[in-house]
């Protein structure tokens, strides 16, 4: 897990509104607008990708936690890269605008943790190449 400040801009995604943009065939991003959310001790984990999530807008927290030896309560979906995990919170990660975190697949995660804000975030998935 990486945190850092101040080194991506967000303009090329101002106006994204939630559309797969595609840099390469292993790489691409979209805006995420949501109103965040209480923790419910859900996370999810992927095993091809790793996720970029870099605050836009508002302020996020995300709670991470190791993937391994958690409980999978959905399993592996493949086409979406997705598998979901139960386990009490962990690290609390807080992002402020301009602020990003770069989750691997060991890092099961539950984004947009707030107290119901607007957020808007960019979303990179990264493939991770082996």
């Amino acid at each position: 897990m990486i945190h850092h400040k101040e080194a991506i801009q967000d303009k090329a995604f101002d106006n994204n509104n939630g559309e797969k943009v595609f840099y390469t065939e292993d790489c691409y991003g979209f805006v995420n607008t949501i109103n965040t959310k209480p923790f419910t001790a859900r996370y999810e984990a992927h095993k091809k990708y790793l996720d970029l999530f870099y605050c836009m807008e508002g302020i996020e927290e995300v709670i991470v936690t190791p993937s391994i030896n958690k409980k999978i309560i959905e399993s592996y979906i493949e086409e979406k890269d997705i598998y979901f995990l139960e386990a009490p919170q962990d690290i609390k990660i807080t992002l402020q605008k301009g602020d990003y975190i770069i989750l691997f697949p060991e890092d099961g995660h539950a984004p947009g943790i707030g107290d119901r804000s607007l957020l808007k975030k960019l979303v990179l998935k990264i493939k991770i190449l082996l």
